[in-house]
């Protein structure tokens, strides 16, 4: 009898530890405790407190509220980082040279909170400088006088800037091309003039921050609050 006493005991304790077990799993699936998960309690935070600050500058927050149409952010919005996009960055120069390199991540943008799926993505890469000079520009977009090479649309924005620095072994002579895209993933409705220059802005604020990062002569040709002037089209023979 005794002994049935204490297995039925050994039972009941057995229970208990596998409902906290199973209560501890749930939680932290859920994200709840803080560490992990889907992150569904993550504070929400300004433009200028995400991204490693890339988007401090009032022009480049009221960019980012311009394009999501949000003032609220997920916190935690960085993806490789700036760290470890130059770390990237350098590896391939002094792997392979002036070529295409791995694309990396600086940040992604989660709109009044987390998600599966970023609102905005910005990304840098070593590039061969192959479409530098190249006339070939895509109707919806507008090519801006900002670093070696820039465009813009409402939902999508390239830049290019040259790099001379230390860290990549280039010079003045033989500079590194660095390339540079913001991707908007839902097409934003507005003008499509005002998220172009939303969508350069933005981008050209990761831009700063990665030329800065390079220790690049003269940040690459780029400036913190940049002039956003459209080149002109070239007139066509009659």
């Amino acid at each position: 009898m005794r002994d049935v006493k204490v297995i039925k005991a050994w039972q009941a304790a057995a229970s208990v530890l596998l409902v906290g077990a199973l209560g501890l799993s749930l939680v932290s699936c859920s994200g709840k405790d803080g560490d992990g998960g889907d992150g569904s309690d993550q504070k929400l935070v300004g433009a200028g407190e995400i991204c490693e600050g890339v988007f401090t500058a009032p022009a480049a927050r009221q960019a980012l509220t311009k394009v999501t149409d949000a003032d609220r952010f997920a916190q935690n919005s960085v993806a490789n980082g700036l760290d470890k996009t130059v770390s990237n960055i350098v590896f391939d120069y002094e792997s392979s040279g002036p070529s295409k390199g791995r694309e990396s991540s600086v940040c992604h943008v989660y709109a009044d909170g987390p998600s599966d799926l970023e609102d905005v993505s910005l990304a840098f890469a070593l590039d061969d400088g192959e479409f530098l000079d190249s006339k070939d520009i895509a109707a919806r977009l507008t090519a801006y006088q900002l670093g070696r090479r820039a465009l813009a649309g409402n939902n999508y924005a390239s830049q290019y800037f040259l790099c001379t620095s230390p860290k990549l072994g280039s010079t003045q002579d033989d500079p590194a091309v660095v390339r540079g895209e913001l991707r908007v993933r839902s097409e934003p409705s507005g003008d499509v003039r005002e998220l172009s220059e939303a969508n350069m802005t933005l981008l050209n604020s990761a831009a700063f921050a990665v030329a800065k990062k390079l220790g690049c002569t003269g940040d690459g040709g780029l400036t913190a609050a940049p002039v956003l002037k459209p080149v002109a089209p070239k007139p066509t023979a009659g």
